[in-house]
């Protein structure tokens, strides 16, 4: 493991002299590995362009498409925000409104909230039947195929918005880049800041975060800006990295991640704050004796030989006994259903019925990189993970002290907890969400 951990330090090193190039927001700052996004690509260029140049090429035409995906943004349901102390920017889909909005990033309900402002991301197409009073909602509403007349009008309306030189938009054309430009007009143009006393969101630095912010910090000083980093980590989150964009206070859901973001990822120790995950709660059985998809199927001839090796060294005749779960946004992707069946048709030819086979009832199974494998390891599982390219996928022991992380080959790495809260802290009794408004 000492080559992974020296590897995984040089990718860092060398994010921060690439970082230290940035100046201004464009579509490539959103830097997550975890999703390959644009600005993730860009990066990795920098690490090995022969390797990287064609999945870069595919994202950057993957975005430059997208913008023929997405039909009009605008607000559905306006809201006064003089009435409110604070506001919470989020996402939000139709399942998650009934009498009222529940937000589980934070994992509150409106009606408990009433001197909270939430403003929506609204991503379904179907509008809710009930809009509650303390929210204000913007629709993104999409295309089921690409229309020309939708593309050539997101390029004019970048083109017209954009802050960007004019030289430099027509590498910038993005699903991201649009979205930011409407979301900050009319989040900034319709909210009075002057009243708010803090402004909240799960952050992720994305694009229209990072805008949004700072709009806030130019406009209204006195305004109290808190990320929360909802998720669960993934090996290295270098999207996480601290610039004039980011909020004025960070919480972070383990004493690891403190650790990493103030050491790797720049931020000051006064700008990062414990806080136990308001989202998340221990499962195992959420896990137990599954096969998880990753959200982008990479090198699907490698991931089935290297599952039959683990099928090997496992000793099991078949997989029979797992479920295979499809990530949620790729439940009719053709290629995900084919490689579904692929794996639920393979066999162990190398079996011996005499030898001990491995429990599977403890044991969790994960292709590529996913911020699911935090979460089944603190659950106590046995964790396996296929992964894609170890210098990214690869959660460490030095990062993330207090897991038992063992390379099995190149691609199969095996992890178990030692002490827990090590990667996510999380609590099944209590929700602190009230102790952010004292903060």
């Amino acid at each position: 493991m000492k080559e992974i951990v020296q590897g995984q330090k040089k990718i860092i090193l060398k994010f921060k002299k690439y970082f230290q190039k940035k100046s201004q927001l464009n579509s490539y700052n959103y830097c997550s590995l975890g999703s390959d996004s644009l600005g993730a690509l860009k990066f990795k260029l920098s690490i090995n362009f022969k390797k990287y140049f064609f999945s870069f090429l595919k994202e950057f035409i993957k975005e430059l498409y997208s913008l023929g995906l997405i039909e009009n943004i605008k607000i559905i349901k306006n809201c006064n925000s003089d009435r409110y102390e604070n506001i919470i920017l989020n996402w939000s889909f139709k399942s998650d409104f009934k009498k009222s909005f529940y937000d589980k990033y934070f994992n509150i309900n409106s009606d408990n909230y009433k001197k909270i402002l939430w403003l929506l991301v609204y991503m379904s197409n179907d509008y809710p039947n009930k809009l509650p009073q303390n929210t204000c909602i913007m629709h993104i509403k999409k295309n089921t195929d690409f229309r020309l007349n939708c593309f050539f009008k997101n390029i004019f309306f970048i083109m017209n918005n954009s802050k960007l030189p004019l030289r430099s938009i027509i590498f910038n054309f993005s699903q991201q880049l649009l979205i930011s430009i409407h979301l900050n007009k009319i989040f900034t143009d319709n909210i009075n800041f002057s009243k708010i006393k803090k402004f909240l969101l799960p952050y992720e630095s994305q694009l229209f975060q990072k805008e949004i912010i700072h709009e806030i910090k130019k406009k209204q000083t006195n305004v109290k800006i808190i990320g929360y980093d909802h998720t669960a980590p993934q090996p290295m989150p270098i999207n996480l990295f601290y610039d004039r964009f980011s909020p004025d206070l960070l919480l972070v859901g383990s004493k690891n991640k403190l650790k990493f973001n103030n050491v790797y990822l720049g931020w000051p120790k006064n700008k990062i704050k414990l806080m136990k995950s308001f989202r998340f709660k221990t499962n195992k059985d959420e896990f137990r004796k599954s096969i998880l998809l990753p959200y982008a199927l990479k090198n699907e001839k490698k991931h089935l030989k290297n599952m039959r090796i683990l099928m090997e060294i496992m000793n099991i005749k078949t997989l029979s006994k797992f479920k295979i779960k499809i990530h949620p946004a790729c439940q009719k992707k053709s290629d995900h259903l084919k490689f579904c069946n692929k794996i639920k048709n393979l066999k162990n030819f190398k079996y011996k019925k005499q030898l001990k086979k491995i429990d599977v009832n403890n044991v969790a199974i994960f292709f590529g990189q996913t911020t699911a494998i935090p979460l089944a390891i603190e659950s106590g599982l046995n964790c396996y993970n296929i992964c894609d390219d170890s210098k990214f996928d690869v959660y460490n022991s030095e990062f993330w002290k207090g897991i038992i992380s063992i390379k099995i080959n190149n691609y199969i790495f095996h992890y178990k907890i030692k002490n827990k809260d090590s990667l996510i802290w999380i609590d099944n009794k209590t929700n602190d969400f009230r102790k952010i408004l004292k903060i």
